[in-house]
Parts: C-alpha cells; sequence; structure tokens
C-alpha cells in the first residue's frame, strides 16, 4: 500500500496543501516544504508555474505570475563534477515495505584513499543487486493501485547495465518524466562552482 492510500485508509479528515514553486520568493519552495511537513500536513501538492494558468483562478494566476518574474523555471542544471561521497542518496534510495523503510543500494567501485568526481564513479555488478532491487519494489507495491502498469518500467530499467553511476541516476529520472509524459529540459556541469548567482541550488 502506498502512501496517499495508506493515508486516506487511516485518516477520515485530510489535509491537502496546494502552492506554486518560487512563490513567494525563488527560494522559497524548499522551506514551505519543511515547514509544512512539520505542521502535521497529511498531502502536499507543487504546482509549477506556467504562463496561461486560466482555470486555476485568479490567487493561482497571481502565484504563478510573481514565480516566473522570479525565474523559476523547469530547466534543470545537473551537478556531475563534485567530489562523491559515500552513503548519499546518489546511490541509494529508500523505499515503504511491509516492516517499514528499507532502503535499497547502488554498489559501486569506489577508492576511499583519493577523491573521484560524481561522473567518474562506476557501478559494481558483482552481486546481483538488480534483482535484489525488482523483488524488493515488487513485494512492497504488488497489491498497489496500478502497479501492473508500472511493472515493465521497473524491469526494462533494472535490465539494463549502466557503467556509470551517474547514467543510471539520470536514466532513473528520464523515466519519471517519461512516465509523467513531461518534457525534461537538462543540461550537465561542465566544471565544478561553489556557487550559482542565477540559479536556485538545491545542491
Amino acid at each position: 500500500m502506498n502512501r496517499i492510500s495508506k493515508t486516506l485508509k487511516e485518516k477520515d479528515n485530510i489535509l491537502s496543501i496546494y502552492f506554486t514553486a518560487g512563490f513567494p520568493e525563488l527560494n522559497s519552495t524548499i522551506e514551505i516544504i519543511k515547514n509544512l511537513v512539520s505542521a502535521g500536513v497529511d498531502m502536499i501538492e507543487i504546482g509549477l508555474p506556467f504562463s496561461d494558468p486560466l482555470a486555476d483562478g485568479e490567487t493561482i494566476q497571481m502565484s504563478s505570475k510573481i514565480a516566473l518574474d522570479n525565474g523559476i523555471s523547469t530547466n534543470i542544471l545537473f551537478e556531475v563534477n563534485d567530489h562523491y561521497v559515500k552513503q548519499t542518496l546518489r546511490n541509494r534510495t529508500s523505499i515503504h515495505a511491509a516492516n517499514g523503510k528499507l532502503n535499497l543500494s547502488v554498489p559501486v567501485k569506489f577508492s576511499s584513499t583519493k577523491k573521484e568526481k560524481y561522473k567518474d564513479i562506476k557501478i559494481c555488478y558483482d552481486s546481483n543487486w538488480q534483482k535484489i532491487h525488482l523483488k524488493s519494489i515488487e513485494s512492497a507495491y504488488k497489491n498497489s493501485p496500478f502497479y501492473d502498469f508500472f511493472e515493465d518500467y521497473f524491469i526494462n530499467f533494472y535490465n539494463k547495465k549502466e557503467k556509470f553511476l551517474v547514467d543510471l541516476n539520470f536514466s532513473s529520472i528520464r523515466l519519471i518524466f517519461e512516465i509523467l509524459e513531461k518534457e525534461l529540459n537538462c543540461n550537465f556541469t561542465n566544471e565544478y562552482l561553489e556557487k550559482y548567482v542565477d540559479l536556485t541550488d538545491y545542491r
């Protein structure tokens, strides 16, 4: 059972909040999410602003205009030139299994004696981690609504053997956009910069 289905089943009264990304300030989005979670909100819907949201009413139209004026954009710049750090979300994620949170990790070839860039980290295939991931996802979500519609996506994803970790991670992001039928507009960094002036930095 996924988290939304679980919440709908367990609670009669649910507080669901919608807000526009990039409003009221360009960098407000993460802080708003944290505050809503701390306040006990059950579900959060984040709206991506666009230029003509006529069906959404005056309030959302106004917030979308301000967010666009602030410079909000769906163009993404992926950082690939920073130094790789062990035990981060770069090679692991979590799913909600029957007994709680279950971590899924991708084994990598990594030297602890020298610094390596994220883009140069190779995946290790000495263990059958792809099969373990698939079985774990199936066990956790097989009975969830619409799982059958997405199962083939997971199978095809894990049947590929990407050489580099960055390629595997980007493939997963590209897959999400494909499922959502959204266009992915992105680039990769050419060098590591400590700060960006004209971009919202989520690193």
